[in-house]
């Protein structure tokens, strides 16, 4: 890595969203652990933690949008300020409830529901807000510094988490989350960054939050971009969450070695994200798409139930895959969009991943049992690769990224909507 690569970090702004990004995904990486185990403590009925999980994501899905206008329309240091101070006081209602055995699923799912909505401010706000922290030619590597931080705290978070609920409690483990978006509001209230200058609050609400889909319809490749995303999430992503652990019981070693291949794509991910710092492509958007094929040979492995050396080998580079193209296309919408409009497309790309996962999840599952998971497998995987090859046959896909500069300009369409 040059020291250009690094630029980011010389800017405070940008060490202090990295700060803070580490200690609430740390924190959060702890709540994987610690919160079926708290669910556990007063039901273990596979419902329980059902409901809860449930409530979260669909707060979550529901306020996105949402969401991503208050990024565009208010100052992003008091909206990500405020979504870490909602979830101090979210984490240390279920601590104190935990801790005091006076927890119900229902209460717990009320809080997370809570935690949810505060979680679908902060996200489309924080990618956001890199493009007034760093300079334009730094976005991608800002971006990629930020995948590297959550990736590095999620493959360290968990095993810290498992130490605090075996020395400790869940409710411990909860509480040290809690401490942990409290050290993070405190990095964010001295990030001091104002909306963008061309922003207006004129408007009803719902016209303005609808000035994101009208970005959509005027950038071809950006609805190109989300269907890929959208399609991405049903033959690559559901499938390997679904059937891995299936194939790898059926054909491995169970769960230990279903362990080991999540570690070994969370390795790719940290390896992704360190090429995503030091590879900028001249053509994005297809990298995106050419990055993203790479995520099926692994499916394709484990449909075949080859030697476990296959996919483990391939899992590796679907971690790599997704996190460089997730990467190079948050940098994508970050240079090639207004800033007036990053939060609300921010949360339409959240939209359609959060939205559709638990839909195609479901229907990877049903596949699944009524074709096989091996044969779903095989197809998820080959879909995954003659999707980006259609996609790479559009002209708008292969540009370079100056032939997109004139798409910061706010076309005539946009600006009635906005």
């Amino acid at each position: 890595m040059t020291s250009t690569k690094l630029a980011p970090l010389t800017h405070p702004g940008m060490r202090r969203l990295l700060l803070s990004t580490l200690v609430s995904a740390a924190g959060d990486a702890f709540l994987l652990v610690a919160l079926p185990f708290a669910v556990l403590e007063i039901s273990d009925a596979p419902s329980a933690l059902g409901i809860v999980l449930a409530a979260h994501t669909v707060a979550l899905v529901v306020f996105m949008l949402p969401g991503g206008l208050v990024g565009d329309r208010r100052s992003p240091t008091a909206t990500l300020l405020l979504t870490d101070v909602v979830r101090v006081c979210t984490q240390a209602a279920a601590a104190a409830l935990v801790l005091t055995g006076t927890a119900s699923v229902w209460a717990l799912a009320v809080v997370y529901a809570v935690h949810g909505a505060a979680s679908a401010f902060h996200f489309p706000t924080s990618r956001a807000v890199i493009t007034q922290l760093v300079p334009k030619d730094a976005v991608q590597s800002a971006t990629a510094l930020l995948s590297i931080t959550y990736s590095t705290a999620m493959i360290l978070g968990p095993l810290a988490g498992g130490l605090a609920v075996a020395w400790w409690s869940p409710g411990t483990a909860i509480a040290l989350d809690a401490f942990s978006f409290l050290l993070s509001a405190v990095l964010i209230s001295g990030l001091g960054v104002r909306r963008p200058r061309s922003a207006s609050a004129s408007g009803s609400m719902w016209k303005e939050a609808f000035g994101g889909f009208a970005q959509v319809r005027a950038r071809r490749w950006l609805a190109l971009g989300l269907c890929h995303a959208a399609l991405f999430q049903c033959f690559a992503v559901a499938p390997n969450q679904v059937l891995g652990p299936l194939i790898s019981h059926a054909d491995y070693g169970g769960s230990g070695d279903w362990a080991l291949l999540l570690s070994v794509a969370s390795c790719g991910h940290l390896v992704g994200g360190l090429m995503a710092v030091k590879v900028t492509p001249s053509r994005p958007l297809a990298a995106v798409f050419v990055s993203a094929a790479l995520a099926g040979p692994v499916l394709v492995a484990l449909g075949a139930a080859v030697s476990f050396a296959v996919p483990l080998v391939l899992m590796g580079l679907y971690g790599v895959a997704i996190s460089y193209a997730d990467t190079v296309w948050h940098s994508v919408i970050q240079r090639w969009l207004p800033g007036e409009f990053l939060g609300r497309v921010f949360a339409i790309d959240g939209l359609i991943s959060l939205g559709l996962r638990p839909v195609a999840i479901t229907a990877v599952a049903a596949v699944g049992s009524w074709w096989g998971v091996h044969e779903a497998a095989l197809v998820g995987g080959l879909a995954t690769v003659v999707l980006s090859a259609v996609l790479l046959a559009f002209p708008t896909s292969r540009g370079r990224g100056e032939s997109h500069e004139s798409d910061r300009q706010v076309p005539a369409e946009v600006q009635e909507s906005a």
